[in-house]
């Protein structure tokens, strides 16, 4: 349009309105501002309801005492199966593992480790399996990769040092009307940088707690497994549930929901390990309800 101006007459509307914006002075850049200020808003919204969505996930994972006795009790089965051996007397695991726990086979078809696990809660009592309930909330959030935030945060951050600097190179009269509307901006560019530093300090907490690498740790990968692995344990619940509705008039010897049957109990090294852990599990909860009662 500059090089054709002068060269036609404008007949339309919208021609006029272009050859009329020619005359604007540092026109760019104004753009560029007015574009910054309409889409930063935005952004900073999508950011902080995604920094909300990591920490409350963090904070459902961490205040779950149900999920942690259950790691726990992973964790004891684990190195009571591997005494003796170089794994064995574990301090912690890789939660990561927890959807492979049903990949762990016996010699009864359809019958893992995490089939006993889920039997022996059960039997325990609801409190065992609370964790279901529990961690539910933090499946439905927490999707977008923090990595992702922070860098949607520093194009911001970068975009907006760079019109300051063009804006600081304008006329007097035009820094004056950039500089306005631009006004309020670093504020709220540095509260959101701030949210996504909160959520990435929440998120290493986490990993901390579930003695995993700070550095490597992805909270939106970690609630993928786990929605796999809580999967896992309904259908588990589900499948136990039908059985048992269908064999209680006429058990079978080799039934999953019968606790001597299990191939596992078989074992001479899982039998003992399992009785003496769903003691010390009952006890366990059984405490805990009463310092509840107590409260």
């Amino acid at each position: 349009m500059e090089k054709l101006k002068g060269q036609f007459a404008p007949s339309k509307p919208a021609e006029h309105f272009l050859l009329g914006l020619l005359a604007v002075d540092h026109l760019k850049l104004r753009l560029e501002v007015m574009l910054f200020v309409i889409e930063f808003p935005i952004t900073e919204r999508s950011v902080r309801r995604n920094c909300d969505d990591v920490m409350n996930a963090c904070r459902i994972i961490q205040s779950s005492e149900s999920f942690r006795n259950f790691l726990q009790l992973v964790l004891k089965v684990g190195n009571k199966l591997n005494e003796g051996r170089a794994i064995g007397g574990a301090v912690a695991f890789d939660t990561n593992i927890l959807p492979k726990l049903i990949d762990i086979p016996s010699s009864q078809p359809r019958v893992s480790l995490l089939h006993f696990l889920v039997q022996q809660l059960t039997e325990t009592g609801p409190a065992a399996l609370q964790f279901l309930d529990d961690l539910e909330p933090a499946l439905e959030i927490a999707r977008i990769p923090l990595g992702q935030m922070k860098a949607e945060v520093l194009t911001a951050r970068e975009k907006f040092a760079q019109l300051l600097e063009e804006i600081l190179e304008a006329p007097v009269d035009v820094q004056k009307v950039l500089q306005k509307l631009m006004q309020g901006m670093k504020a709220r560019l540095n509260a959101v940088t701030n949210a996504v530093m909160e959520a990435s300090h929440r998120t290493q907490a986490l990993a901390i707690y579930l003695v995993e690498d700070p550095g490597t740790f992805l909270i939106h990968e970690y609630i993928e497994m786990l929605n796999s692995f809580l999967h896992s344990v309904r259908g588990i619940q589900s499948f136990s549930s039908r059985h048992n509705s269908v064999s209680s008039s006429t058990p079978h010897e080799n039934s999953p929901s019968n606790l001597h049957s299990s191939p596992l109990m078989k074992d001479p090294r899982t039998a003992s390990v399992f009785l003496s852990l769903r003691n010390e599990l009952q006890n366990s909860l059984a405490f805990h309800q009463l310092n509840q009662a107590d409260s």
